[in-house]
């Protein structure tokens, strides 16, 4: 990046800690973090969320889930009910694992009973490896109407209706589900919105449904987009405060057996960390040589100091040649083990085709000492 940490990570601090009460017990949570940056006039900013809403709920499982096609079932161990409503949890909350063979995985909750079960959208993935006693965390999606109020919020630059003559700031979701590379961010209306004096809209004319709890997923980016100054667009500080991620990261890229994948992703940590500290090494398929013939993954970076819109990730190029990272200078080839990737930044890892179609996972441990 050319320096994405001068522009993304201009305050960064870890606060203490609080105290949890749940019904299985009291626990101690993660500390606090702060993370503030700047997006740019008439420009694509790309940032992400590096810490997340406190648990609602901390326990453990009584057995291994019960599926039903891609709907998986956990129940709480324990015989005090957690003092959730029936669905309280659906659609905006998420169950993440801190222990045992899911450990840093997490999954949208889509049902719940009163009584403490938990069901959630496995898309596919195998979760019957986990046991009783595996622990886990019951966490609130950020959404646009949390993480920017209409009425507080000092990021988006407000459009005065919904009509696209008076449209000023955008925020735009990557494409997480098209197949290949180079995919534009909200390319569709389902994943473009704008903020009004009456609060967040989806831009699907003619209905601009209420956005308010969109949700945003905690292992990518999005994207801001401000206008030209001529236009009303200014620069603009995002702030994000919340509860620093200390649990293990288990983030999913997915491959294809017939063609190059990318995947956007951003990492849930508060402060700087390196590649070589990064673990990406474990979702990662190294090439054999420097050579482009041999390449195999790719990390692709994208620059937030530029004025530039449409902007496409690459302007740093990564890759492994066994396990050192190597940064692509098209024309040489420099050790990039201690480039860094900065809180609240966003980018692309480019995956290789795969035998099997199947995805690898980013497995990153904290290292808030380093």
């Amino acid at each position: 990046m050319k320096s994405l940490r001068t522009l993304l990570a201009t305050a960064t601090a870890i606060c203490a800690a609080a105290t949890l009460a749940s019904a299985q017990t009291t626990v101690t949570t993660a500390p606090v973090g702060f993370v503030s940056g700047t997006c740019l006039a008439n420009s694509d900013t790309v940032v992400s969320v590096p810490v997340a809403n406190a648990p609602l709920f901390v326990g453990a499982i009584t057995d291994v889930p019960t599926m039903n096609g891609n709907a998986a079932t956990i129940v709480i161990s324990g015989t005090t009910a957690p003092g959730w409503t029936d669905n309280q949890l659906a659609a905006l909350y998420y169950v993440k694992f801190t222990s045992g063979a899911l450990n840093g995985k997490f999954y949208a909750i889509t049902a719940n009973t009163a009584a403490g079960s938990v069901t959630f959208d496995t898309l596919g993935d195998i979760v019957t490896g986990a046991v009783a006693n595996d622990q886990f965390s019951v966490i609130k999606f950020w959404t646009l109407g949390d993480l920017f109020p209409q009425a507080t919020q000092q990021t988006f630059i407000q459009s005065a209706s919904n009509s696209v003559l008076a449209r000023k700031s955008t925020l735009m979701l990557p494409d997480l589900t098209s197949a290949g590379i180079n995919l534009a961010p909200g390319a569709t209306s389902s994943t473009r919105f704008f903020i009004t004096p009456t609060g967040w809209k989806m831009d699907n004319s003619p209905t601009y449904s209420d956005a308010t709890n969109q949700i945003l997923e905690p292992d990518t980016f999005f994207v801001v987009r401000h206008p030209t100054v001529a236009k009303g667009g200014s620069n603009t500080i995002f702030t994000f405060t919340g509860t620093v991620n200390m649990d293990q990261i288990s983030t999913p890229l997915v491959t294809s057996k017939t063609t190059k994948q990318d995947n956007a992703v951003a990492l849930q940590r508060p402060v700087p960390v390196t590649l070589a500290l990064s673990g990406l090494a474990s979702g990662f398929q190294a090439s054999a040589s420097n050579s482009v013939l041999a390449r195999k993954d790719m990390l692709l970076v994208f620059d937030n100091t530029t004025t530039q819109t449409n902007k496409a990730p690459g302007a740093r190029k990564f890759f492994m040649v066994g396990a050192n990272w190597i940064e692509d200078l098209t024309t040489s080839f420099i050790d990039a083990n201690s480039f860094v990737l900065d809180p609240s930044a966003g980018f692309v890892i480019r995956k290789a085709t795969t035998s099997g179609g199947a995805p690898s996972f980013w497995v990153n441990t904290p290292n808030y000492s380093n």
